[in-house]
């Protein structure tokens, strides 16, 4: 086979995987399913001032249905946070509507684990829960400060995609 015709098998392959967010289900469920977006920083209210404040944190957010079982959901989320969240673990969940919603989490905080946050501010988790992954709708992940639940303590949240 010559160089030109594997090139050309590649390239074909390629083509038919589709491009950025993830590829859609098959009918009969097979297939990739992933949801991601990006850790944006939430403005932060301080006092009764009324004053706000950006909480500088940035990452992305990773929601694959694992290959394994349907019934399960692996996640990887990397995150670079302020020096005043380093060595910390952060509670994170996945929830419906979109960022600043309101929305209860698909699932208990506590199920959701935690990210471990190092002293150089930087912090990644990598597990696999126990949620399908929806295939439709519209959803968004709130990281939160140290033993944060509420939505006033979000420090960054992502609105997530297919």
């Amino acid at each position: 086979m010559g160089l030109s015709a594997l090139a050309a098998i590649l390239l074909g392959g390629c083509a038919g995987q589709g491009g950025g967010g993830g590829s859609l289900p098959s009918p009969s469920g097979e297939g990739t399913l992933r949801w991601s977006g990006s850790l944006k920083p939430t403005t932060q209210r301080k006092g009764d001032l009324g004053m706000a404040d950006q909480a500088r944190a940035f990452g992305t957010v990773m929601l694959t249905r694992s290959a394994s079982d349907p019934e399960r959901t692996d996640v990887r989320i990397t995150i670079s946070t302020p020096a005043s969240a380093a060595g910390n673990f952060l509670p994170w969940a996945m929830l419906p509507g979109r960022c600043g919603s309101g929305a209860v989490p698909l699932m208990s905080l506590e199920q959701f684990g935690q990210i471990d946050v190092g002293t150089n501010s930087r912090g990644e988790l990598r597990t696999s829960l126990a949620l399908p992954l929806p295939e439709s709708g519209t959803y968004h992940a709130n990281v939160y400060w140290p033993r944060g639940s509420q939505l006033s303590d979000v420090m960054t949240c992502a609105n997530l995609e297919r």
